[in-house]
């Protein structure tokens, strides 16, 4: 799986693929895997509850879609509360990680960023009436790559980018003390998960640096 699944969560993401009714060995994986080596995955686009992209073979392009639902405004609200009670979580984003244990804690309340069983949704006009054709898994593998680079990527899928996810969560951390003037300011720029567990930024540097 070389290039593919560098980070924690690109390799969760590609599990994904087992959701889809695949059962190792499985030929299809090394053909899908060869497919978005060679560079066969083409125009891939990410958007709120939706990958697409076309993956070229010989004589024939199959453009492909892999659909998950997005959060409502309820389920986003939920979200923040629950990710704000962990400060650590805003010092992993920011610096481009997602928190090893966001799983867990948004299991709590019943939501995972990460793709349910059952909430995949897959389209590929080729012969493999399956959920899991080979065009499929190779876009699987092409947007886990991508993935690896930008975490926020999966938040991006269930409905928020980048700015509004930060925004939502910074928003659910508890604000200082009506009339009490937080001392220590730092730029954004400057801060990073080294800060928060080494450091030891306070939650307002952290909050204030983001504003």
């Amino acid at each position: 799986m070389s290039g593919y699944g560098r980070t924690w969560w690109g390799k969760r993401w590609l599990r994904t693929v087992e959701q889809l009714g695949i059962t190792y060995p499985d030929s299809r994986m090394s053909k899908a895997r060869t497919l978005a080596r060679a560079g066969a995955v083409d125009l891939l686009t990410i958007d709120p509850g939706e990958l697409s992209a076309w993956v070229d073979q010989p004589r024939r392009s199959f453009g492909v879609s892999v659909r998950l639902p997005v959060f409502d405004t309820a389920q986003w609200n939920a979200v923040d509360r629950t990710l704000a009670e962990q400060l650590r979580n805003l010092a992993d984003l920011l610096d481009d990680r997602l928190p090893t244990t966001i799983d867990k804690q948004l299991s709590m309340i019943g939501l995972s960023l990460f793709p349910a069983d059952g909430e995949l949704d897959t389209y590929c006009p080729c012969k493999d009436s399956s959920a899991a054709c080979v065009h499929v898994i190779a876009v699987q593998h092409a947007f886990a790559a991508r993935f690896d680079d930008d975490p926020f990527l999966l938040p991006l899928l269930r409905g928020r980018d980048h700015d509004a996810f930060l925004a939502g969560l910074r928003a659910g951390y508890p604000r200082p003390p009506a009339g009490r003037t937080p001392t220590e300011r730092v730029a954004v720029t400057a801060l990073s998960a080294d800060d928060y567990y080494e450091r030891n930024t306070t939650a307002n540097a952290l909050l204030l640096g983001f504003a």
